[in-house]
């Protein structure tokens, strides 16, 4: 059994930073509903899991997630899914969710514009042991981006955070000018706890995506205890619901490391959602689901 990963849905023409940071437009995403509505069985995350505990199987089931929590999901994606009574769940960034006058940036949205509105020619990298990239076209910004964003991922989180701040630095780029950039662009708009409320109706579930989206294998054992633990009390705070899962930042098993899905367990999630590839069977580790690209469904 499959499990569909998304993460945000816009109705606005793509440009090629969206196309390489998980944006796909409404009209492509509610095509590729109607094909997952017209080949296979769409069922809820939720009794996926069931059968999968009952040692059940479809070969033809398909669930449909959405990593991040942003607002085009239920904005523009929810619509097409509700017409096909297709069930979706959607992972929080719980430090994220919208609060009224309140605006913020996750780290990777702040990168990326960075890396947009640079007016900087090239971006030496020494101080994370990487050569200068050029910055003289978009694809160069791109593939730059790209490096960067695979090389943080890699060290502490301490010095995640340091490094950020002086790639923003080496770009030219303040916090505060990409913050502004984010609020006039709705993909970057995060949902607020009434919209998830409102939306459970219609067949969206939420589960956690952690706090604040870090590199979970990079943080020493009070942070990843606070990113599982906190993000599941004020999922449990606003949200009513049983099924709570889970899906790991990432989610490459180098990025979850080896205490993670144990300590999701323990904490009384549901599940646990990986990135890593491939079906879903009863025998599988359910701390350790995998999920796919839409395109994997064709080859199934």
């Amino acid at each position: 059994m499959l499990i569909l990963c998304y993460h945000n849905v816009v109705n606005s023409p793509l440009d090629e930073f969206d196309r390489k940071s998980s944006r796909i437009h409404v009209d492509e995403f509610a095509e590729q509903m109607r094909e997952v509505a017209r080949e296979f069985h769409p069922i809820s995350l939720e009794a996926m899991l069931s059968m999968l505990r009952d040692g059940k199987t479809d070969p033809k089931a398909v669930a449909v997630t959405f990593d991040d929590g942003f607002y085009g999901v239920v904005a523009h994606a929810l619509p097409a899914l509700k017409d096909l009574k297709i069930p979706a769940t959607i992972f929080v960034v719980t430090d994220y969710v919208r609060q009224p006058g309140q605006s913020r940036l996750m780290h990777f949205d702040e990168m990326e514009i960075a890396f947009r509105l640079t007016s900087a020619s090239s971006l030496d990298l020494g101080f994370i042991g990487e050569r200068a990239v050029s910055l003289r076209s978009t694809r160069a910004k791109i593939d730059g981006m790209k490096r960067v964003k695979r090389r943080l991922k890699l060290v502490p989180d301490a010095e995640r955070q340091r490094f950020h701040q002086e790639v923003l630095t080496g770009l030219g780029v303040k916090p505060q000018q990409a913050l502004t950039y984010a609020e006039s662009k709705e993909k970057y708009r995060t949902v607020t706890w009434e919209e998830l409320r409102g939306a459970k109706d219609a067949g969206l579930s939420a589960g956690s995506h952690t706090c604040s989206h870090r590199v979970l294998s990079r943080l020493d054992g009070s942070d990843l205890e606070h990113e599982v633990l906190h993000s599941l009390a004020r999922l449990r705070e606003e949200i009513d619901a049983d099924f709570l899962p889970f899906a790991y930042p990432y989610g490459s098993l180098e990025s979850i490391g080896t205490e993670t899905p144990a300590l999701v367990r323990q904490a009384g999630f549901s599940c646990g959602l990986t990135t890593e590839q491939g079906s879903n069977t009863p025998d599988l580790d359910h701390f350790l689901l995998r999920r796919v690209g839409f395109e994997s469904l064709r080859s199934s």
